[in-house]
């Protein structure tokens, strides 16, 4: 059983970030149409980079925010650094959608390294804690 403990929790271990720094993509494809299309295993990207900044005590995050005006069909995306969420938004990955006067904006957060790439958001802090509760719950018979 100890093996097995062991096993799971270096296996976890790699998971954990190794700097107290979040890593986003940092861009806008007004200023540069590269921005539009980032893969996540671009760790070599010139817009990814270390949220660096005054967060008054907030932990930082990446968002990426999707502007399409329907007047012209005009479609940006900004992919940047975040602290603050909106009022009834948890610090979990998630999407919200607000649309006024033809302009639909779409801006999702994220909380691991380089996830505000093109494709969805991948694994997150949390399902790493919970992952841990449950191996370590079961190793010490909580359950």
């Amino acid at each position: 059983m100890l093996l097995n403990f062991q096993t799971v929790s270096i296996v976890l271990a790699t998971l954990i970030p190794t700097g107290l720094s979040i890593k986003c993509f940092q861009c806008s494809s007004a200023e540069d149409p590269k921005c539009a299309d980032i893969q996540s295993n671009d760790t070599s990207s010139p817009f990814l980079k270390e949220c660096k900044g005054v967060y008054n005590g907030h932990t930082p995050f990446c968002r990426k925010l999707v502007t399409l005006v329907l007047e012209g069909e005009n479609k940006r995306i900004t992919r940047t650094c975040g602290w603050l969420t909106e009022k009834d938004e948890t610090r979990a990955d998630s999407c919200t959608k607000k649309d006024s006067d033809f302009i639909f904006k779409t801006s999702c957060n994220c909380f691991s390294d380089n996830c505000n790439h093109s494709t969805n958001l991948k694994i997150t802090f949390s399902v790493f804690l919970m992952c841990l509760f449950i191996s370590l719950s079961k190793y010490i018979g909580c359950t």
